[in-house]
């Protein structure tokens, strides 16, 4: 992708759908709600990189209609050196989100927890 000729378009590629929404994901963790949502938190930093943080599993309530974005990264060491990794997650709550979502603008909720690694 070359942002600077200004020809970017983004394009759905594949589209699939679980038969139900699955209770967590790597770090990421999804209660249901009654009215039809979902708390969203995570469990700590991704394959257990730097820094720690702290687990979260009632951060933000995505209700249907709505979208949200978790951003983590962290620094991994391992017997050849270290590497950094950053994990995005883009979650959308309901029948009624669009599909360029994520391409058009920013989401409802937007989790940057992000830190400072070197």
């Amino acid at each position: 992708m070359a942002e600077w000729t200004r020809q970017f378009s983004p394009t759905l590629v594949e589209s699939s759908q679980a038969p139900q929404v699955p209770r967590s994901l790597h770090v990421l963790r999804l209660a249901p709600l009654p009215q039809g949502g979902f708390l969203l938190g995570w469990t700590g930093t991704p394959e257990n990189g730097q820094p720690r943080r702290h687990p979260s599993p009632l951060a933000v309530e995505l209700l249907p209609g709505q979208c949200a974005r978790l951003t983590m990264n962290a620094r991994h060491t391992n017997y050849s050196g270290q590497y950094y990794s950053e994990t995005l997650y883009h979650l959308a709550c309901g029948d009624r989100v669009g599909v360029n979502c994520f391409t058009q603008g920013m989401p409802g909720h937007d989790l940057d927890l992000k830190a400072y690694l070197f």
